[in-house]
Order: structure tokens, then C-alpha cells, then sequence
């Protein structure tokens, strides 16, 4: 339940030359909830879409993406190739193969089961999340792990609350089925960066999907470069800002250098 913040001390040890947007995706971080229903990922490549006409209508831009925000980057890159200059996909390369006959099943009974998220939790303290933060990923430090407990929460009147939507837990009606997907990532013709952790015990998304990285990997057409960030878990923004920012670095330099040639 990220936002934009995460990206901070990323940004903060890139060259201030970059010119940078960081978008908190709908009902995530400062940006508005929805009044009802549930999150479609397509409504959101919509949303997406507006952002960068507004940023960028003539020309196609850098885009780097985390988790979930690197699989709705990457969709989008496969949909409008010509908008995107190069990709950079941070620590989201796909969920696990669903069984087409009892997941797919399971999820959509879920979805249709499923009208009403948990009710928001009252949290104790900035501090508490902070330490939360701290303790889910171990190699954070302890002043980023306080920013982004600040940035990830807000005081209401009943108390000190998550800034994200509850309805980001409540079920897809259609869940990311890699049968569909796998098809569309050779129109990813952009330079591509893979970038990702290590696969430790804290980093329970890479567990999940460690086997299958080299298959996805070979569906890339340009594939610049896979940097794992060492110490890292799944999030790489917090635990390895500073490694994370010069791959960046390196890796848009390189893509520059050949746009200009």
C-alpha cells in the first residue's frame, strides 16, 4: 500500500538534472479514493495514459515502475510502445502461473463474494509503523524508515489511519493471468532495465516467482541489463536507494548516449 514517497531517497541520490514525476496511482498515497467498487487495473493504465499526455504529448518518456506499479508500466509499454523511451522494471516481472481451472475459478468467486474491504485498522503510532517498516525490511534505515511511516499515514478523526484505499485488498475481477500477458511482451521494443533484490527471506514476492525469472527474462527483445541490488529485498527503493539510483543513472545514460548517435 506504496505511494510516490517511496521513491524519495531515490531521487534525492540521482543527478539533479533529471527532470522527475512521481505518481501515487489512484487511491494510493495523497491522490483521491474511489467512492465505491473495487480498483481495475485497465482504469488505472487509463489514468496513466492522461499522465503522460499531460507530461510528455510529443515526445516518449523514461518510465521506472515498482511491484505492482513495474506490471502496470510494463502493460502499458506493451499496449503503446511508441510513448515509452525505455523501461525500467524494479522488483515486478509477473505474478506465478494461475491454474486456469481452480484459481482463476477461486478468484473470481472472491471478486464476486467479496462487496466490502476490511474496515481501515486504527494505528498506535508513527513510531509503530516506522518500526514495522524497519522490521519487514531489515537493511531500511531507521531516518527513511520514519519518512515514509509519515508519508504512508494521515490522522483522522478516528485516529491515526493508512493513507491507502482499504479497497486495494478487495479482489480483480479479472487477476493477472500470465497466459494473457506473456504474448504482448515482445512489443516491449524499448531498452528494458530489470532490476531486482535478492532473493532472501524477507523478499516473499522474488520467492514466489525466482523459478520462472530466466523464461520471463528471454521474452525481453531489448533487454539492456539484470543488476540485483545486494542487501535488497523486495523493496529495493528503501533498502538500496543509493545502489537503485545509480543503475538508474547508468542505464538512462546509456540509452541517451544511444538516441543521440
Amino acid at each position: 500500500m506504496d505511494s510516490a514517497d517511496s521513491f524519495q531517497a531515490v531521487v534525492d541520490a540521482l543527478p539533479a538534472e533529471y527532470d522527475i514525476y512521481a505518481v501515487s496511482w489512484r487511491g494510493f498515497g495523497r491522490s483521491q479514493w474511489q467512492t465505491s467498487g473495487y480498483y481495475e487495473r485497465m482504469v488505472m493504465l487509463q489514468d496513466l495514459h492522461q499522465i503522460l499526455e499531460h507530461i510528455s504529448p510529443d515526445a516518449p518518456l523514461h518510465v521506472c515502475g515498482h511491484s505492482m506499479g513495474s506490471m502496470l508500466a510494463t502493460h502499458y509499454a506493451c499496449l503503446f510502445p511508441e510513448r515509452i523511451q525505455s523501461l525500467t522494471m524494479a522488483e515486478g516481472f509477473g505474478m506465478p502461473v494461475l491454474d486456469q481451472a481452480a484459481e482463476l475459478r477461486a478468484r473470481a468467486r472472491r471478486f464476486i463474494t467479496s462487496t466490502e474491504p476490511n474496515p481501515s485498522m486504527v494505528l498506535s503510532s508513527v513510531a509503530a509503523v516506522a518500526e514495522k517498516l524497519q522490521r519487514r525490511n531489515p537493511n531500511m534505515a531507521l531516518d527513511l524508515a520514519h519518512f515514509m511511516a509519515e508519508a504512508l499515514t494521515h490522522t483522522t478523526e478516528q485516529g491515526l489511519h493508512y493513507r491507502a484505499d482499504p479497497k486495494h485488498h478487495l479482489p480483480q475481477a479479472h487477476p493477472y493471468d500470465w497466459h494473457r500477458i506473456a504474448p504482448l511482451w515482445a512489443n516491449l521494443r524499448m531498452p528494458t532495465l530489470w532490476l531486482q533484490g535478492e532473493n532472501l527471506p524477507h523478499n516473499h514476492y522474488l520467492q514466489r516467482v525466482a523459478g520462472l525469472l530466466p523464461e520471463r527474462q528471454a521474452l525481453l527483445p531489448h533487454l539492456v541489463d539484470i543488476v540485483t541490488l545486494q542487501g535488497a529485498g523486495h523493496m529495493l527503493q528503501w533498502e538500496a536507494p543509493q545502489a537503485f539510483a545509480a543503475a538508474l543513472d547508468k542505464f538512462l545514460r546509456q540509452v541517451e548516449a544511444k538516441s543521440v548517435q
